[in-house]
């Protein structure tokens, strides 16, 4: 079946853009990192992690994704400047006999 020039030019183009959210809450913002909730409130309270207050209340805090990507490249440049790039890490040998997960052994 072949389509004529004006059923192409009448097709309309639909594009699905997915935005991120503008803030994210403490317990969501600890779970992106992989720490507690209590521990991403140690930041902000330490000024590591820039959190906002927003609403009528102001009272539950709430972090921007560029706030979270901040804080991790910090924590990356931290870790290069203590401890070298990942590639320049030694390797632990792996032990004699171990191979991946430990299976179970029968009698």
């Amino acid at each position: 079946m072949t389509e004529t020039p004006e059923a192409d030019a009448s097709r309309v183009q639909v594009r699905v853009v997915e935005l991120e959210p503008l803030l994210v809450p403490v317990p969501k913002a600890a779970e992106l990192l992989g720490l507690s909730a209590r521990a991403v409130y140690d930041l902000i309270y330490a000024g590591e992690i820039d959190a906002v207050r927003v609403g009528l209340r102001k009272g539950r805090h709430n972090i921007t994704y560029g706030a979270l990507q901040a804080y991790v490249e910090r924590c990356r440049e931290e870790d290069r400047l203590l401890h070298g790039s990942v590639d320049d890490r030694p390797r632990p040998a792996p032990e004699p006999g171990r191979r991946g997960r430990a299976s179970k052994r029968v009698a």
